[in-house]
């Protein structure tokens, strides 16, 4: 083979990989870390996303520690894709759930939807816990 050749194999490769959909990115990085190593016996939680009014805040734990960050809703695939793969210790899953004490219910089961919606398309198993 060329080095033309193996260039355009390489840049055809490439391209194939830039092309892949979330899902194949966040799900397949998961499993392929093992992050089940990353689970201890008192601490052992995938990230949660609580949907609110206008975005979202998002819990991570460091070891038994939660930190919560607000995440808006043009920001959360960014987000859960520049996570670490210590995160997910409980493999390709999240957990979800609406924000109970609000105003506008509707925006909420919106940003919940369009939570899991994302979720889903980046191969995640979503449960979705109810508010309250």
């Amino acid at each position: 083979m060329t080095g033309y050749s193996r260039f355009v194999l390489f840049g055809a490769a490439a391209l194939v990989a830039a092309c892949q959909s979330g899902e194949a990115l966040l799900r397949n990085r998961i499993v392929a870390g093992h992050t089940a190593q990353y689970c201890r016996p008192d601490a052992c939680y995938n990230p949660h996303i609580l949907a609110s009014e206008a975005g979202y805040y998002v819990t991570t734990f460091k070891a038994k520690t939660p930190i919560r960050e607000r995440v808006s809703a043009a920001q959360l695939r960014r987000f859960l894709l520049r996570l670490p793969m210590s995160a997910w210790p409980r493999g390709p899953e999240i957990l979800m759930s609406p924000e109970d004490d609000v105003t506008d219910g509707l925006a909420v089961q919106r940003n919940l939807q369009k939570a899991q919606s994302l979720c889903e398309q980046l191969g995640l198993v979503v449960n979705i816990r109810p508010g309250g």
